[in-house]
């Protein structure tokens, strides 16, 4: 038996989480996804939302990726999670 601690897998969830910020889609489809995903991304653990953060950065345009560079662990957090909220919205 495999005493060691087991590391919780959060790909679907990072999945699920970037193709709500980059796919294209519509409307309906976005406020349908966005409460799970709301929550998927609550349940983050931090090295979890750090390699969140990295993905999100690199898929970025230079300019919005030197903002998002220079705000901290909260803020990369809290501009993620005001984005989640607007983008049903923008449409």
């Amino acid at each position: 038996m495999n005493s060691e601690p087991t590391a919780t897998n959060y790909d679907a969830e990072l999945h699920a989480i970037l193709d709500f910020l980059f796919a294209f889609g519509s409307v309906e489809n976005k406020n349908a996804q966005r409460d799970s995903v709301i929550e998927h991304f609550m349940q983050l653990d931090i090295a979890a939302m750090y390699v969140l953060f990295s993905i999100v950065r690199d898929r970025l345009p230079h300019r919005a990726k030197c903002l998002f560079s220079g705000e901290d662990f909260a803020g990369k957090r809290q501009m993620i999670l005001e984005v989640l909220h607007a983008i049903p919205y923008t449409a």
